[in-house]
């Protein structure tokens, strides 16, 4: 089984300049370079693929051929219906997704639900128009968003899911429960389930599952993930939050993490995924090196927990 590797909510877009640029195309780059595989980026321009087209600044672009002058975008404007606007989001995608095998989705947004097939599927469309059919560019899956948790939706995202292997064969799919999903979804193709997206606090608390991690099976735990934020200072060991949480998916088998000290208190205005955390290089550095342990495969650590329930303490001092 794979060591933890790192799910980006990059929730900021490269197009307004300064900081949200450089998180794009120094640090997740960066991040790239050192993870490879074991680092996905989620793309979100505008609670989806974004309002406009990229326009290529190559001249060729099929869709700038189309545009009369008065409907061109003026060059460095930041209107959100320029196709330009939204161009530095396909030159940020291109940077990650072209460094040592890193990988980005792109955010859909589902609603439990409420998001019609037809209007998921539009977005997935969309994404795939102008993100994935560029030279150089691409995406690498989806992920979809406000996942339902109830065993009676299941249909409707198992058809989200072979939708998108229908159009990116093999491509990534991540479901975001923010909590634990009834654990017939973990009978959707081979698809990434975040399983807790919540604060610290609670997440110290313990993950609200029906049965312990100790007893899910190593596959449910190699395809599952959680996103902490509000995670500020150090916990009650001393050691930072984030790595408790690096600590804690290590321990447990967990595949896949992320950890932010953005707040999300008032949950009408804020939002914890609109930028990288000031420990971002240093996570990415530590997660990195927990690639180097060598440890006990998840199979046999679980033989072993069951041999430590089934026999007497005496016997295996």
């Amino acid at each position: 089984m794979a060591s933890p590797g790192i799910i980006v909510p990059a929730y900021f877009g490269p197009q307004y300049g300064g900081t949200n640029l450089s998180n794009w195309n120094q640090k997740l780059t960066n991040a790239a370079a050192t993870l490879g595989l074991s680092l996905i980026v989620v793309a979100n321009p505008y609670n989806g693929p974004g309002l406009e087209a990229p326009l290529e600044d190559d001249g060729g672009d099929e869709l700038r051929k189309k545009l009369t002058p008065k409907d061109r975008p003026v060059r460095g404007t930041n209107r959100n219906g320029s196709g330009e606007y939204w161009q530095a989001y396909l030159d940020a995608i291109r940077g990650v997704r072209n460094t040592n095998g890193a990988k980005v989705i792109g955010y859909v947004r589902t609603d439990r639900t409420t998001i019609s097939q037809a209007k998921a599927r539009s977005d997935i469309d969309t994404w795939i128009d102008w993100y994935h059919q560029r030279p150089g560019a691409g995406i690498d899956g989806i992920f979809l968003d406000e996942v339902s948790t109830d065993p009676a939706h299941i249909s409707y995202y198992r058809q989200l899911y072979d939708y998108v292997q229908a159009q990116l064969p093999n491509g990534i799919v991540v479901n975001n429960f923010g909590t634990a999903p009834d654990p017939a979804y973990f009978n959707i193709g081979n698809s990434i389930l975040i399983i807790q997206e919540d604060t610290y606090a609670r997440f110290e608390g313990g993950l609200q599952t029906s049965k312990p991690l100790d007893q899910w099976s190593c596959t449910q735990l190699a395809r599952s993930g959680i996103l902490i934020h509000t995670t500020a200072g150090n916990a009650g060991n001393g050691k930072p939050k984030w790595e408790n949480v690096l600590n804690n998916t290590y321990s447990n088998y967990l595949r896949w993490y992320y950890c932010t000290n953005d707040p999300f208190v008032n949950t009408t205005t804020d939002n914890p995924w609109d930028t990288l955390p000031p420990y971002f290089d240093q996570m990415v550095g530590e997660t990195a090196r927990y690639g180097t342990f060598v440890r006990v495969t998840c199979r046999w650590a679980k033989f072993w927990n069951w041999l430590r329930r089934l026999l007497p303490f005496e016997v295996l001092r």
